[in-house]
């Protein structure tokens, strides 16, 4: 809320690193502020120059955290700051998926989780993506 970006603002101010880790999480603050749907929180710490595909200790990417709890302003300003709808969060491969050589992709997860207006901003991003690369 107000507090959070509040205190993320006047840390950035005075010289904090947008990209720190937790010593005891190996979590960086995007990874937090995705997490809890903080998207104003990700707004400055993006700008600040935190790394928007940084990755989790257990392989998930900011956007992948956002999805998979259905906030959808987070997702939007992932995605804005250039975050790839079509990288998968590759340690959390089921037998399945680590059949097939993939991971889960973030649209997927929110699918799963019926976060519908997540999913379906995500299928169209990952479907852009695809249609830049071909």
């Amino acid at each position: 809320g107000r507090a959070a970006e509040l205190c993320v603002r006047t840390l950035l101010e005075r010289g904090a690193d947008a990209n720190t880790r937790s010593s005891r999480k190996g979590w960086k603050p995007l990874m937090a502020a995705a997490k809890t749907g903080e998207s104003r929180v990700a707004e400055l710490l993006l700008n600040a120059g935190a790394d928007v595909e940084a990755r989790y200790p257990n392989g998930k990417t900011p956007l992948y955290c956002a999805a998979e709890w259905g906030h959808v302003k987070a997702v939007e300003v992932l995605l804005a700051h250039g975050a790839r709808p079509d990288v998968a969060a590759d340690r959390l491969m089921t037998d399945h998926t680590a059949a097939t050589s993939r991971g889960v992709l973030p649209a997927e997860v929110a699918a799963r989780n019926g976060h519908k207006a997540c999913a379906d901003i995500l299928f169209e991003a990952n479907a852009a993506a695809r249609r830049g690369r071909g």
